[in-house]
C-alpha cells in the first residue's frame, strides 16, 4: 500500500513538471481566421505572434529548468523540496496556441499569395 501510494505520488510529481519548449506541438487554428488580413497585416501579425512565442518559450525554459532541479533535488535530497514544483508556471497552452496561430497565418498568406519567408528562416 504504502509502494503503491509513493508510485502513484512520483507519477503525478512527473506529470506536473513543464516541458521543455522544444517539445510542444502547436494548436490547430482555422486559416480562415486570417483570410481577410492583408499581406502587410499578415507580416505584422506573424513577427508579433513570433515575439510573444519566443519571449513564452524562454520562460517555459526556465520553468522546466526549475521543475528538473527541484525533482532532483527533491528525488535524491530533500523531498519537501518538491513542494516548490507548485510555483513554477507552465505556458504550454499559450505557446501551442501562438504557434498555431502562426501556421494559420502562414498558410493564409500561401493563400493569398503573399511572398513567404525565405526557406530556413527560423519559424518557432
Amino acid at each position: 500500500m504504502k509502494r503503491t501510494a509513493m508510485i502513484a505520488g512520483a507519477v503525478m510529481l512527473l506529470t506536473a513538471c513543464a516541458a521543455q519548449p522544444h517539445t510542444i506541438r502547436p494548436t490547430y487554428v482555422n486559416p480562415a481566421l486570417y483570410a481577410n488580413l492583408s499581406c502587410e497585416q499578415l507580416d505584422e501579425e506573424i513577427e508579433r505572434v513570433r515575439f510573444e512565442a519566443v519571449v513564452l518559450a524562454r520562460r517555459q525554459g526556465n520553468s522546466a529548468n526549475s521543475d528538473t532541479a527541484l525533482m532532483t533535488a527533491g528525488a535524491l535530497i530533500f523531498w519537501p523540496a518538491l513542494i516548490g514544483l507548485a510555483g513554477t508556471r507552465d505556458y504550454a497552452d499559450e505557446i501551442a496556441d501562438l504557434r498555431g496561430h502562426e501556421d494559420a497565418m502562414i498558410i493564409a498568406k500561401e493563400r493569398a499569395r503573399c511572398d513567404l519567408p525565405a526557406r530556413g528562416e527560423p519559424v518557432i
